[in-house]
């Protein structure tokens, strides 16, 4: 969530705890906005690369909620 009202938040990771590393599928895995009313976030990664560095999202927009589903590619 960016609460920021004129900035972007860049570069940002999430880090997973390794319970939930386990039910990630594998190799890929897709992280969809599901409160984006049109063209949601969607960011394909792999699992591999989730479980080194943690999950890596470039921008969020100003004043930007994300609930993230997460899914087979």
């Amino acid at each position: 969530m960016n609460l920021n009202p004129t900035q972007s938040m860049q570069n940002v990771r999430i880090r997973f705890p390794e319970s939930a590393l386990k039910a990630l599928p594998s190799p890929k895995a897709v992280f969809t906005d599901r409160l984006a009313p049109a063209d949601p976030i969607r960011i394909e990664a792999e699992t591999s690369a989730i479980r080194e560095t943690g999950l890596e999202i470039e921008t969020i927009p100003p004043l930007t909620p994300l609930y993230l589903e997460v899914s087979k590619p």
